[in-house]
């Protein structure tokens, strides 16, 4: 998980070949007249075989806009599931029906580097939050990182 920091004036953009840093307004319209963002996530992410998906979501509430695969809406299946109920296990070993909801979850490890309550869930499965840096260096600019993992998968 990664959101794009705005970059300084003073900086230069990056190689042309990297996607916006921020994707505003304007950007989403341009995506929209040039194709649209699953198929840029599938050549950008999925073609080269190192993941198995990708996908974008609005920093303002966390809710997915693109996903890829895009067979099938292959990519939407693994990075989101809509609100679901979870057994989640609490402090004195009992469980609680908690209502999850997959952009606040996405949300709230972005800003904060830490779960929800009801944990990290994205596509159904509950991951672990497991690194955080909020001002990772990049050419010209900073991300916000945010790794989470569960068995065989990482995010």
């Amino acid at each position: 998980l990664a959101q794009a920091r705005p970059r300084s004036t003073h900086h230069s953009r990056g190689h042309p070949s990297h996607p916006p840093p921020v994707f505003s307004a304007s950007n989403r319209i341009m995506a929209e007249e040039e194709g649209s963002w699953d198929q840029t996530i599938e050549e950008w992410v999925i073609s080269e075989g190192y993941c198995c998906a990708g996908a974008l979501a609005q920093i303002a509430d966390g809710m997915f806009y693109a996903a890829a695969p895009v067979a099938d809406e292959a990519g939407w299946a693994i990075v989101y599931k809509d609100d679901h109920e979870e057994d989640i296990l609490q402090d004195d070993d009992t469980t609680k029906k908690m209502t999850i909801n997959e952009p606040a979850c996405l949300l709230a490890a972005i800003n904060t580097g830490k779960a929800p309550p009801g944990g990290l869930w994205l596509g159904g499965l509950k991951y672990n939050v497991v690194r955080y840096e909020p001002e990772f260096d990049v050419e010209g600019g900073t991300l916000c990182i945010c790794s989470a993992a569960r068995p065989k998968k990482g995010v």
